[in-house]
């Protein structure tokens, strides 16, 4: 059970720090960039 908690916490952290490289190139404002890679590493 623990295993499968772990995994699924992995798993959404990698998630959240794909969509905050997403975000990276996809915003072109530099406050924009920066709002989307913190949030990513806040959440993830």
């Amino acid at each position: 059970m623990i295993d499968v908690i772990a995994i699924v916490a992995v798993l959404t952290g990698a998630a959240l720090s794909l969509l905050g490289a997403v975000g990276m190139l996809r915003f072109s404002d530099v406050f924009a960039r920066m709002h989307a890679s913190t949030k990513a590493a806040t959440l993830g």
